[in-house]
């Protein structure tokens, strides 16, 4: 994508120069969110993850929820 800039620049077609650098805006918007998602699935104790309510499935973090329906269950 670089190279595209380059050579078009040089060919002063600055519409197209543009149009590259809004793809390239959006690509790394695109390849940030994606990071961000997987360091919040991957790495749930880490510090940026802190203050985040956890996940419902996860079982460390319902345990009352995992009593009452065990008791539920006996029922």
């Amino acid at each position: 994508m670089g190279h595209v800039i380059l050579v078009i620049q040089g060919s002063f077609d600055t519409p197209t120069v543009f149009v590259a650098l809004a793809l390239l805006c959006i690509l790394g918007v695109i390849l940030f969110k994606g990071l961000e998602l997987a360091e919040e699935r991957m790495l749930p104790w880490h510090a940026s993850q802190r203050g985040k309510p956890a996940a419902e499935s996860t079982p460390s973090t319902q345990p009352d929820k995992q009593l009452r329906l065990l008791a539920d269950a006996k029922r």
